[in-house]
């Protein structure tokens, strides 16, 4: 994508949060797209838009200092910030956000004024704050549907967060860009919300270049199959925001699904209709500023020429289950475009020389001039070939020893191998120009003369070529609209025919996604599911790993949170990562990597994974934690996927312990998120036997006490794991022997001593206690002990929970045990 120059964000308080106007351009789209919402004060949203538009640039504006009075008129949810409280907050929030997004920030303060070079500035306006001078109404000149305007002005914030874009950008609204850009108004609601950790979590896009011919390393990579820039910025674009409307994302399976089923038409639209398509975000682009060249222009007809080929490739798989889809969405709205398109096919077929594969150039019988210069060009041409002729026969060389060409330096040249230039160093007529390795290159008088003809005649034609290429571009602009739409059309089924490519070409299955809204999906009566796949599976690990064992979950309304434990490398964060791609996938409106997959739609995917800090922000590792838990904990709701990975590891372990049980129980309970949770805090799975919607997983692993090694399982079983198995993890990893066993040795000290000190306590508790309570006491024990000597098999560990649930409801005895 190319880089998007400039963002402009607007704030002011209100409510329960901060009220956000968003500008963002993006020149090779051609788009200005603002927004204006209610964000949470770490600003979720805004972290959302900056990840998925690939900011390079934010700038923040400072309403309370700024003159004209920042974002629009004061009041409600749109007032200055006051110089500390919320306002520090939120430059600290967008501050913290650019750092974990590598976005340069930049803030627009009362230092900062709009530039008095404004091009839409019109005669006669005087200097000053544009919105003084009706800024709205100024954006007719660069805006290609003027009207789209008038929703502008209901969005105070961002209409000055614009105003302040546009003012920042003034060397792209030139005279160049005279209507050329559409004003997109987007609705951050309308698609799953993916923040920067989300996106880096799950690896959904890489924003360095991979390695040609490696594995790919992010979902993108995978995916993309398309073979137009088009279709590959459409897609990053679909992948960073995945739909939440079900209508819409069956939708975009069925037209997926119908390519998967179709190699016929998935390989038709291949060959004669996506591989003869040019790259028209960039061609749109050059059209547009009239910088095109007249072979961009043959390409633009080559793209023209595709369209009613699409048409007769689609209307030939128009029968099916989604016959009537592809009609209505594709072949009606192409076969508009098409008819529209005939005076523009002929034009540049009668325009451009098509004959000529190596030049492109106007046809010299479009104008009366050129003929006329052509015909002097030709004739020209022919004297040269007769001195060619003439030159041969006076130094008795063959037409394969003496060679005439044309050169770019020196204009019409004589060649001959250096083992044949002693007669050239010997004639007086012949004038040598050059020499190098492939030989040497002379002139007679009579071709030099000859050669500056040509340069004349030529001269001339391309003076003429180049004013009647202008009224050509200028004609043919006049369709950018329509070029537009198809090129959005075209790059849509480039990415459709990608994803089925994919899943034909995946060797393991590639299952449809059954998607429903949360509000059909409660109508339904489907037993509270909320996420259920079957067998899912990490595709980036897969194809590294090809003895992958995949897993199920399945999340409801009566189990919504997922307690994982188990040991290090044992598959927990994968698990987690596989589960939230396929939500990603799904909602983008791809297969997914499982056996079937059932999902009601999320509206947001939330990700605490992985430790990193910002130094440059100074932010440390386990603030970085908080940051993104506290983004989680403000902006979850009970329609989302929230993804927790070992949190509290950056701090003392029973604080470490105490964060993770509280957040936890927030996001699990109170707020009824769908929750993974991975822990190395065993005790976190008695959180199970506090509240009944919450249950113990986890990865299982073999250990061979003789040999001292571990194989794990990559299985995912209930209940919570029933020890640790780091030091093990560490012999695998090849630490030095002594160091293994003198952690063996601390690490049983620790627990010795923490089981002496609990015994001590509860034996000074249970010596003031009744009889009654001390045989309960005993009773509780004996079973404790039974448990323990018997194997950790599903019926066990059942009896093991039943009993911690009798130990916490009788409280008697829970002190003691």
């Amino acid at each position: 994508m190319a880089p998007l120059p400039a963002r402009a964000g607007a704030m002011g308080s209100g409510g329960q949060g901060v009220r956000v106007g968003f500008a963002a351009l993006n020149t090779t789209l051609r788009t200005l797209t603002y927004a204006e919402y209610l964000d949470t004060l770490q600003l979720t949203s805004l972290d959302a838009l900056v990840a998925q538009c690939n900011l390079k640039e934010l700038i923040y504006l400072d309403r309370g200092r700024h003159r004209g009075g920042g974002a629009g008129k004061g009041g409600g949810t749109a007032a200055a910030l006051s110089d500390g409280g919320q306002e520090a907050e939120s430059l600290r929030a967008v501050k913290q956000l650019c750092g974990r997004a590598n976005v340069a920030y930049r803030e627009w303060g009362h230092d900062s004024a709009v530039s008095s070079q404004d091009p839409l500035r019109k005669p006669g306006r005087r200097e000053g704050n544009l919105a003084k001078d009706n800024f709205l109404s100024s954006l007719d000149d660069i805006l290609r549907v003027p009207e789209g305007r008038l929703a502008l002005s209901d969005c105070p914030l961002a209409s000055r967060a614009v105003e302040h874009l546009v003012a920042n950008n003034i060397d792209t609204f030139d005279t160049t860009n005279h209507r050329a850009f559409y004003l997109k108004h987007t609705i951050p609601s309308t698609f799953m919300k993916l923040d920067s950790a989300a996106i880096q979590a799950l690896h959904i896009i890489h924003q360095k270049p991979e390695a040609r011919g490696s594995l790919p390393t992010s979902v993108y990579s995978w995916l993309n199959r398309c073979v137009t820039g088009m279709g590959s910025r459409m897609m990053r674009q679909w992948l960073l925001q995945p739909l939440r409307n079900a209508e819409d994302i069956n939708q975009r399976l069925s037209l997926v699904e119908m390519m998967v089923e179709s190699p016929i038409l998935r390989d038709a639209l291949l060959s004669q209709v996506l591989r003869c398509c040019g790259d028209m975000d960039r061609l749109n682009r050059k059209l547009q500023r009239r910088s095109i060249a007249l072979k961009d222009i043959q390409s633009i007809l080559t793209f023209v020429n595709t369209i009613p080929q699409a048409v007769q490739v689609l209307r030939s798989h128009r029968g099916g289950r989604n016959g009537k889809l592809l009609m209505d969405e594709y072949v009606a709205p192409l076969e508009e475009i098409n008819e529209h398109f005939t005076n523009l096919r002929t034009l540049i077929t009668a325009t451009i020389d098509l004959s000529d594969e190596n030049r492109a150039r106007i046809n010299p019988e479009f104008d009366d001039e050129l003929i006329e210069l052509e015909e002097q060009r030709k004739s020209v041409v022919e004297d040269i070939n007769k001195e060619h002729e003439r030159a041969m026969r006076a130094y008795g060389w063959t037409e394969k020893q003496l060679r005439c060409e044309y050169h770019t330096s020196h204009g019409y040249v004589f060649r001959v191998s250096r083992k044949e230039d002693q007669q050239v160093r010997n004639s007086k007529d012949l004038i040598t120009v050059s020499t190098s390795k492939d030989g040497v290159r002379f002139v007679s008088d009579r071709l030099s003369s000859l050669s500056e003809q040509h340069k004349s005649i030529r001269n001339a034609y391309d003076a003429r070529q180049q004013d009647l290429k202008q009224k050509l571009v200028s004609t043919v602009v006049t369709y950018l609209p329509l070029l537009d739409d198809a090129k959005e059309l075209v790059a849509a089924l480039d990415v459709f025919v990608a994803w089925a490519t994919v899943v034909k070409d995946s060797p393991h299955p590639m299952a449809r996604p059954t998607i429903r809204s949360p509000m059909t999906a409660a109508e339904e009566e489907s037993n509270g599911n909320l996420i259920t796949i079957v067998n899912v599976r990490h595709p980036l690990v897969e194809l590294r790993q090809p003895r992958y064992v995949p897993n199920t979950v399945r999340l409801t309304d009566d189990a919504n949170a997922l307690i994982i434990t188990g040991p290090n490398m044992g598959g927990k964060s994968t698990f987690m990562r596989s589960v939230g791609i396929a939500v990603v996938l799904a909602q983008a409106g791809c297969f997914v990597p499982a056996d079937s997959a059932d999902i009601v739609s999320r509206d947001a995917v939330m990700c605490r994974v992985g430790a990193t800090d910002h130094l440059a922000q100074g932010v440390s590792t386990f603030m970085v934690e908080m940051l993104e838990s506290a983004a989680i904990l403000t902006a979850a709701t009970r329609d989302s996927l929230a993804i927790v990975d070992e949190l509290g590891r950056g701090t003392s372990t029973y604080d470490g312990f105490g964060l993770a049980w509280a957040i936890a129980q927030e996001v699990a309970v109170k707020t009824r998120s769908a929750l993974l949770f991975s822990t190395h805090f065993h005790e976190m799975a008695q959180l199970a036997e506090h509240h009944t919607n919450v249950r113990n997983v986890h990865f299982g692993a073999d250990v061979n006490t003789v040999e001292g090694t571990l194989r794990f399982s990559y299985r995912l079983e209930p209940g919570p794991c029933g020890r640790s198995y780091g030091l093990y993890v560490a012999q695998l990893a090849n630490l030095p022997e002594e160091v293994v066993q003198s952690a063996k040795c601390k690490a049983a000290e620790l627990e010795t001593f923490e089981e002496d000190e609990g015994q001590k306590r509860a034996h000074a508790l249970l010596s003031t206690a009744s009889p009654e309570v001390s045989e309960r006491v005993a009773n509780y024990a004996k079973r404790i002990r039974d448990l323990n000597n018997t194997n950790s098999d599903a019926a066990n560990e059942e009896a093991r929970r039943r009993l911690r649930l009798e130990l916490l409801q009788d409280s008697l005895v829970a002190p003691f045990l």
